[in-house]
């Protein structure tokens, strides 16, 4: 299980399938922020442009990765 607590500055992940060939979810999160995944296999990012190449490199979208961005802030502030 792959885990995230508050890190010092705002941090960008991506975890990985068991054999590293498929992104099955990515996101950010904040410094007051913490995020477990199911996954083991997950990077952490604290350049936004290298998080975004690895993702374009598979595949995604800007506007792909824009709208998960999106949802994730939608979703925190229902948690306010």
């Amino acid at each position: 299980m792959g885990e995230i607590k508050k890190p010092e500055e705002k941090t960008w992940y991506i975890c990985w399938n068991d054999d590293r060939t498929k992104i099955v979810l990515f996101n950010y999160l904040n410094s007051n922020q913490v995020v477990t995944s199911p996954y083991d296999n997950m990077d952490s990012y604290t350049d936004e442009s290298e998080w975004r190449k690895i993702l374009t490199d598979y595949g995604y979208t800007d506007s792909e990765i824009d709208k998960e961005e999106l949802e994730l802030e939608d979703e925190f502030k229902n948690d306010i």
